[in-house]
């Protein structure tokens, strides 16, 4: 069995605190869920930061958590809080984050923070050089870990490594305002296979290669010094048989405890007959374009009076990153916004935005999906969305209406969706409109094509095909370093060549000296 490494920023496992104990606790929300059955086809590895700052640990603490993570098949990463800072809320938050996703404006460009970007990536592929073998496939997970592919590629020439990166790729006027710009590329090259969830941010990359370091480009591969890396755009699905069922043992709660969300919405549809739900959630990032959907929504409240006590949105924004200076001025954006609409527009009986501002775990999204008339979602820029396709799959009687943006990586796969201008208040409020006077069998029709498409493409599906594009990209390799004598070759022969005073030269006769004939010893020269 194959021995496959995934390497990510985080590991699927955090450390918590238990009576005075650390204990592991298995993060639900990466990007591993729905993937038991491609695992079962290979020993994996984990590697990825723990989250741990190393200088609060004893050494004792730290032994004791490292056998515990190897029992699941673990390997960790300890930084201390000071480079953890400047690499991940530095470089990674302040630098790529928001010049990735366009918003170049607010992008920091700070030396020391790259210092201690490359330091952990460093980091990252000194632990992998020290469990990985030649044989070995390594696959290295998004922009946190961009240098690490060459880094080992220096130490194991002919491992096989696969690169996915799960946000956009920006156009080459964007990424050529990164000072670092040329070291990020390279660093990605030296990858057998390079993933994007769309082929535009395949294109991008592609064209930044082209333009900034001068390799030839064909089709989705490039053609390097003695290597051929390959391009391609696998669009990550989700869990869809987990979210479809659970869907449907949640929807009798009859004799359980009911949760807090659903509290929440039993109260909210109590109010008045036939309440529609229009659901928002999202974490807090100024990318997902939440001020511009409260807007779109208060244009709608204004352009259609008749629904005013007829329908809320469910606003669920996650915490995230709240220490930054940008996320706390959006919390602040976003407060102000629902307290002005729900003064403006709401009564004693109806408040137009329940707003809710923490995080919600997978069971608590299932029952909003279940319970939604519409989920609107429409982020000014995403890599992909999964929450869209966790709608869709949730929709067991094959109705309900999703509004999604056209720039996100999932409106390529979603199409039967209301796809919508993010930035266009007018347009957004025409959709909501639309979504609340849709039929619904025209809802269920949308519905059932999404669903059969996502039941396909789901997750292990997505990992499965990159693993197997993976391996056709090496026996491309193969097969090309076998036809010819590469660049690195020929240097080595003329130097052996050139420090010898006596030379033999042995060649082959029968399709070198003469060409190849069905029988031998017909071959003259």
């Amino acid at each position: 069995m194959n021995r496959l490494f995934l390497i990510a920023n985080r590991l699927p496992l955090e450390v918590k605190d238990e009576e005075g104990k650390k204990e592991l606790v298995p993060i639900t929300d990466g990007f591993d869920s729905g993937l038991n059955n491609f695992y079962e086809s290979f020993d994996i590895k984990w590697i990825g930061r723990t989250g741990v700052n190393i200088d609060e640990v004893s050494e004792v603490e730290k032994i004791e958590l490292d056998n515990k993570f190897r029992k699941d098949n673990c390997i960790p990463i300890y930084l201390n809080q000071q480079l953890r800072n400047e690499f991940l809320e530095g470089f990674c938050d302040h630098t790529i984050w928001p010049l990735f996703n366009y918003f170049t404006l607010i992008t920091k460009y700070n030396p020391s923070h790259w210092e201690a970007y490359k330091k952990v990536n460093q980091i990252y592929a000194d632990k992998i050089l020290k469990y990985v073998n030649e044989d070995d496939i390594i696959w290295i997970h998004d922009y946190h870990l961009m240098l690490v592919p060459q880094m080992i590629r220096e130490k194991f020439p002919n491992v096989s490594i696969g690169y996915f990166q799960h946000i956009p790729f920006p156009s080459y006027e964007i990424f050529r305002l990164l000072p670092w710009r040329m070291e990020l590329l390279e660093g990605i090259l030296n990858a057998d296979l390079i993933g994007f969830h769309t082929y535009d941010y395949q294109r991008h990359f592609m064209s930044c290669v082209r333009r900034l370091l001068g390799y030839e480009t064909f089709f989705n591969r490039i053609r390097l010094d003695e290597r051929i890396v390959k391009v391609d755009a696998f669009p990550k699905g989700i869990d869809f048989e987990y979210f479809n069922n659970t869907a449907k043992e949640l929807q009798n709660v009859s004799g359980k405890k009911e949760s807090v969300i659903h509290k929440e919405l039993k109260t909210y549809l109590s109010r008045g007959k036939d309440r529609k739900i229009i659901l928002s959630i999202d974490r807090l990032d100024y990318t997902k374009g939440i001020p511009d959907r409260i807007k779109a929504f208060e244009l709608f409240l204004t352009n259609h009076p008749e629904y005013n006590e007829k329908v809320s949105l469910f606003l669920f924004v996650s915490p995230s990153r709240e220490n930054v200076s940008d996320y706390k001025d959006l919390k602040k954006q976003m407060d102000e916004l629902v307290g002005r609409i729900n003064g403006m527009y709401g009564n004693i009986g109806w408040v137009p935005i329940w707003y809710f501002y923490r995080a919600t775990d997978r069971l608590e999204r299932i029952e909003l999906y279940s319970s939604a008339d519409i989920a609107l979602i429409t982020p000014t820029r995403d890599g992909m969305n999964l929450n869209a396709k966790e709608y869709i799959a949730c929709r067991t009687e094959k109705n309900g209406v999703l509004i999604l943006s056209e720039i996100a990586g999932a409106a390529k796969e979603l199409g039967e969706s209301i796809i919508v201008n993010p930035n266009n208040r007018t347009e957004v409020a025409d959709a909501i409109y639309q979504a609340l006077n849709m039929s619904v069998p025209e809802q269920k029709e949308r519905i059932s094509v999404l669903q059969k498409r996502l039941k396909i493409y789901n997750e292990e599906r997505w990992a499965n095909d990159f693993i197997n594009g993976l391996e056709e990209v090496k026996k491309l390799q193969e097969f090309n370093f076998t036809r010819k004598v590469n660049n690195r070759v020929v240097k080595k022969i003329v130097e052996d060549y050139n420090e010898t005073s006596k030379r033999i030269i042995f060649l082959d006769y029968d399709g070198t000296l003469t060409g190849f004939h069905k029988d031998p010893q017909m071959a003259m020269p």
